[in-house]
């Protein structure tokens, strides 16, 4: 958009310029183009900064999301919950989910179930589940979010 107005301000300058001598013109739109220019970087600044740094759904969202992924039928608990942005539309998620059977295709039909509500709820396009038993869990995987607001696991590694 930028550029095509910038092409039609410099044919407009062009033209007062060459048909009534008015020099001003070409400041005038200079002017202007550079304006937007700078109005259009200033509001993508936000989205792209956020992009650029994982930025992860707010608080509110994330309990929604976590919320949901344990009212999928056929899941027992989840834990260790990640969500965070690749672009601007495409959002990601990685969990461990214990599933209520342990068999591997009821565990294939859970992803599918949480991979459906997630797109379909929270436009969310990519998940990646790990099943885990009952009995290999840790409920403190998924600790209160409002302390790490941008971190949802415990682990002793650096990022």
């Amino acid at each position: 958009m930028s550029d095509a107005l910038a092409s039609a301000g410099v044919i407009v300058a062009g033209v007062l310029i060459l048909r009534y001598e008015l020099y001003i013109a070409d400041l005038t739109i200079t002017v202007v183009i550079g304006d937007f220019v700078i109005w259009q970087g200033v509001t993508l600044l936000p989205r792209t900064v956020r992009l650029l740094m994982g930025a992860v759904p707010d608080e509110s969202e994330f309990d929604r999301i976590v919320s949901d992924l344990c009212d999928t039928e056929g899941v027992a608990g989840v834990h260790h919950v990640h969500v965070w942005s690749i672009s601007e539309h495409y959002r990601a998620l990685e969990a461990h989910i214990v599933p209520a059977e342990s068999s591997l295709q009821a565990f294939e039909d859970v992803k599918a179930r949480a991979r459906g509500m997630l797109e379909t709820q929270h436009a969310i396009a990519h998940a990646t589940f790990e099943a885990c038993l009952a009995a290999n869990c840790d409920p403190d995987m998924i600790p209160d979010h409002q302390v790490e607001k941008n971190h949802h696991h415990n682990h002793d590694h650096d990022h």
